[in-house]
């Protein structure tokens, strides 16, 4: 996976590009995905750099919930080699493009997992956003080579993407908002398998005001189901499950 690398161009490139007209955010996904698979690439994941003030959270994604949980449970985000080159470039780059010989056997490793899931290799574009804050995306591949017009491609999408997630959420981008003592409690049993009715039964609540408390959590984290939720809330030591 390290031979080989192809970097793109960067934000500021390229014309403003075409924004279809996306009234949900199924609809921004299907077509997300309907390119990525024209571009022999699969799965991906748009969402808020961490170390964000403001912006954070992710806004949607496709990438299987056991590698997503996967990836949080080892701790990788603050070591990912890809999220730190994005931190500083200015263009689309693959995995392959990075210096392997030179990282950690703890950022090997987050490679293995992601071959763990049959992914070989991958495109990541950095999104800038106002306040010198970032916004992420990253797709899959499985295959070693990706050709530079592909790498362009991506970045082009990845552009399209990003406004059309703000298109469909009001012309902003949603900050995480604060969650409640109540929702953190529904979160943390969530997170240690517990279903909405054990929930219930434990918190002494009824069925009707824990799904209340899901709509508030997700609307809240910008989750699109209750995996994500979870995932995200851990990721952002919101819960300590």
């Amino acid at each position: 996976m390290a031979d080989g690398g192809h970097e793109g161009k960067g934000p500021g490139d390229d014309a403003q590009p075409v924004i279809p007209d996306f009234e949900t955010e199924e609809a921004l996904v299907a077509f997300i995905c309907s390119r990525l698979d024209e571009l022999g690439l699969t799965d991906f994941c748009l969402f808020a750099d961490e170390r964000n003030k403001r912006v954070r959270g992710v806004f949607c994604r496709t990438t299987p919930n056991q590698f997503h949980l996967r990836y949080i449970k080892l701790k990788c985000y603050p070591v990912d080699p890809v999220v730190l080159r994005l931190r500083t470039a200015t263009a689309a780059f693959t995995w392959s493009s990075l210096d392997f010989t030179a990282m950690s056997a703890r950022q090997l490793a987050i490679f293995d997992v992601a071959r763990k899931f049959a992914f070989r290799n991958g495109v990541a574009v950095p999104l800038p956003l106002p306040n010198r804050e970032l916004a992420i995306f990253t797709t899959y591949s499985t295959r070693e080579d990706i050709s530079d017009d592909t790498v362009v491609a991506v970045g082009d999408l990845a552009r399209q993407a990003m406004a059309g997630y703000i298109q469909i959420s009001g012309g902003a981008i949603p900050e995480l908002k604060a969650l409640s003592e109540r929702e953190q409690e529904v979160l943390t049993w969530a997170a240690r398998g517990k279903s909405n009715a054990e929930i219930a039964i434990i918190l002494t609540l009824s069925d009707k005001t824990v799904e209340y408390h899901w709509l508030s959590i997700r609307k809240k984290l910008n989750a699109s189901n209750r995996t994500m939720a979870v995932a995200i809330a851990i990721a952002r030591s919101l819960i300590h499950p």
